[in-house]
């Protein structure tokens, strides 16, 4: 996503990109508040929050966002294929770990997560609220965690939707004219668009990151 800009870039401050929730407060949340990325996971009564350390960049350039829940109950934050590290909310629900000398902090959550009745809200949540204006390119939903490789090698790539253990895929600049969102993986989870898309919307106004020199 890419925050969107006025006279002066303006730092997104308390924003949505996406929820996954239930009436029980099952799913997880990816958001901005108070100039930094967030994501919260909530399961079986259980609740880890996790935020960048650092603020994220604001300016006319498309920013990949990926996050990972694995089969260790390890949460990892990556910003353009780099390992970010994290502030938990909970001491208890944090790890220290080190990368190429250089020492992390990432999340914990081991409750399971029951999304069989959830439903999925791209830049808001259920209840009206108003949000910092952010342009999201596409969403992808994977069913196993991506590697650091994995997420270098497709974020800034389309995707042909048959690719292995991809769920779900809303590609949202190509939304057709009866206002639907196409989900292009296998699945066809197609959602509804409930704004249209702005009449100055100019994606290629924006450019890529420059690839980092490092893996971290």
């Amino acid at each position: 996503p890419r925050p969107k800009a006025t006279s002066s870039l303006a730092i997104p401050r308390d924003t949505l990109i996406l929820e996954l929730s239930d009436t029980k407060e099952n799913g997880f949340c990816l958001g901005f508040q108070d100039e930094r990325l967030f994501v919260e996971f909530r399961g079986s009564g259980k609740q880890t929050r996790v935020e960048m350390e650092s603020r994220f960049p604001v300016d006319m350039v498309w920013h990949h966002i990926a996050i990972a829940l694995n089969n260790e109950s390890e949460i990892w934050i990556y910003l353009d294929g780099r390992v970010q590290s994290i502030v938990v909310q909970h001491a208890e629900n944090a790890k220290s770990i080190v990368i190429q000398g250089r020492r992390r902090m990432i999340g914990k959550f081991k409750a399971p997560i029951d999304v069989k009745n959830c439903s999925l809200f791209i830049g808001k949540r259920k209840e009206p609220e108003n949000y910092f204006h952010i342009a999201i390119a596409e969403v992808r939903i994977w069913k196993t965690a991506r590697t650091q490789d994995q997420i270098k090698e497709l974020q800034f790539a389309r995707l042909r939707g048959d690719d292995k253990d991809l769920l779900a895929y809303w590609r949202l600049d190509d939304s057709g004219q009866d206002n639907l969102v196409h989900d292009s993986s296998l699945y066809k989870k197609d959602g509804r668009r409930n704004s249209p898309i702005p009449e100055q919307w100019d994606p290629t106004l924006w450019s890529y990151p420059t690839p980092p020199a490092s893996s971290l």
